[in-house]
């Protein structure tokens, strides 16, 4: 007799000799399927490598046996890379990236067990939201950007940066998350393992291309400056090929600063070798000094006890027929043009200060009108 077969585990079921209970099920692709599970007063996630394409599972027993023959080559290998994902998460001990405490094999296939983040992809929130602030944008990015310094210094490359991905919890903490298309870089031979997987709009050219031999950290750097530009527009971002061929992407809000601007771009760039090589290059661009942009910033602070020697200074320059205003004004367009004098950051005018300042030049250069007259 045939047994009845299910897509996935129900509720009440139990794995690892009864140390996980399945609560409910969370999603199911088609190399797998997420779970809630309980152990105690805890919650994981656990996630089940199953093909469903050439898989099946008995409804009694739960087991999974592969019912395309002809593929079993390929499920093994998958089963694999699935274990091989497991084993790399394990090992990456950071904040930003979800934490694996368990993995095993039963029923025919193989699991493993992660912290359960009770939170939000950044995908649900810029879909509810519309697009995300600024700030709070930049905060998120810049974790998943920690997060992926410390995996390129592992020799690892994530290749499946998106909005899905990440997960940010009641704390505001961003979490990196699967790690399925995850592969190692051989720097002896200069290319990656296994096979090529992408998401349209967060895949580089290279990537879509399959060339694995050009892959190298600017590769998720795509991905992150994508999923930047989705969360401050609200919009995916157009495939790199479509972009190849001639399509532009929207421009960012007007209300987006110039730095983030740029960084956003740069990281977009088709050319991988003008994308930032490093994350840490990435969160450089994001916090870089931006003098032009900041016309305040370009003028220096002078306190009230300082007007009176200003003053003098406007009387002795007049009478000398030079001029204050013209060799003591800090001028923007004139100072900080490329190579140009950068300005004292560390000091500024504000818009009071200025007004008696200007009203002491009148007032010092109307006195030498009369005492000429």
């Amino acid at each position: 007799m045939e047994q009845e077969q299910i897509s996935h585990l129900q509720p009440g079921s139990t794995l690892r000799g009864g140390r996980y209970t399945i609560t409910r099920m969370i999603g199911a692709g088609g190399f797998g399927c997420t779970y809630e599970v309980s152990s105690g007063d805890s919650r994981y996630c656990v996630k089940e490598f199953f093909m469903s394409q050439n898989c099946s599972r008995e409804a009694g027993s739960g087991t999974v046996r592969i019912i395309n023959t002809s593929q079993i080559d390929l499920v093994n290998r998958s089963k694999k890379k699935f274990l091989e994902e497991a084993t790399v998460l394990r090992m990456m001990k950071h904040p930003s990236i979800v934490h694996v405490v368990d993995i095993f094999e039963e029923n025919g296939t193989a699991y493993f067990a992660m912290d359960y983040i009770e939170g939000v992809s950044l995908q649900a929130m810029s879909d509810s939201k519309g697009p995300i602030p600024e700030e709070e944008a930049i905060s998120y990015i810049k974790q998943v950007a920690n997060a992926l310094d410390f995996v390129h210094q592992h020799h690892r490359l994530h290749l499946d940066i998106k909005p899905d991905n990440i997960m940010v919890d009641g704390y505001g903490r961003a979490i990196l998350i699967d790690f399925g298309a995850s592969k190692y870089i051989d720097q002896d031979v200069d290319s990656c393992s296994t096979s090529v997987f992408q998401t349209p709009g967060y895949a580089p050219l290279e990537q879509v291309n399959g060339d694995v031999t050009s892959f190298g950290p600017f590769t998720d750097i795509y991905g992150l400056g994508a999923t930047f530009y989705k969360v401050l527009s609200g919009v995916t971002p157009v495939s790199s090929p479509i972009r190849a061929d001639g399509t532009d992407l929207e421009p960012l809000p007007e209300s987006i600063s110039a730095n983030t601007r740029k960084a956003v771009m740069a990281a977009l760039s088709l050319n991988r070798k003008k994308r930032p090589q490093s994350a840490k290059e990435f969160m450089g661009m994001i916090d870089a000094d931006d003098a032009e942009e900041v016309q305040a910033d370009v003028y220096t602070e002078v306190e009230p006890d300082e007007i009176e020697e200003i003053v003098a200074e406007v009387a002795d320059a007049n009478a000398a027929g030079t001029g204050y205003v013209e060799a003591h004004t800090p001028n923007p367009f004139r100072d900080n043009r490329r190579g140009g004098k950068k300005p004292d950051r560390g000091r500024k005018i504000n818009s009071k200060t200025l007004i008696i300042i200007y009203a002491a030049i009148v007032c010092a250069f109307l006195a030498l009108l009369l005492m000429m007259i």
